[in-house]
């Protein structure tokens, strides 16, 4: 299966918001920084879990798509950067400062997240 090539093609696959993924947001200090786990859960794994620990620890606003599918998250609910169409990010970003995404690297031998 190829990866989806927009949120629209998530959905047409038949995959539902709130079973098969999620979409999360927490808004402290919006104004200052923004941290994005857009492959969150089983998409990237770790991403999401070192995005909320950053954020808890700054008390920042977060965001996060997470993918809870039993297998094959990666190959469902990927989503390039480059074609990232989610909704919920284009009305949150507009007041903030400062944005990190945390992202996987799944060519590594060992887990590894990047950020930036």
């Amino acid at each position: 299966m190829a990866e989806p090539r927009s949120y629209a093609e998530i959905l047409r696959n038949g995959l539902v918001l709130g079973r098969d993924f999620r979409v999360a947001f927490g808004d402290s200090k919006i104004e200052n920084c923004l941290l994005l786990a857009p492959h969150g859960g089983g998409i990237e794994p770790g991403t999401s879990d070192i995005m909320r620990a950053v954020a808890e620890a700054g008390g920042w606003a977060w965001y996060e798509v997470a993918g809870f599918l039993r297998k094959g998250n990666k190959e469902a609910l990927h989503l390039a950067s480059t074609e990232f169409d989610q909704p919920t990010p284009n009305g949150v970003l507009p007041p903030t400062s400062f944005v990190l995404s945390f992202h996987g690297a799944s060519e590594a031998e060992e887990p590894l997240v990047y950020v930036g």
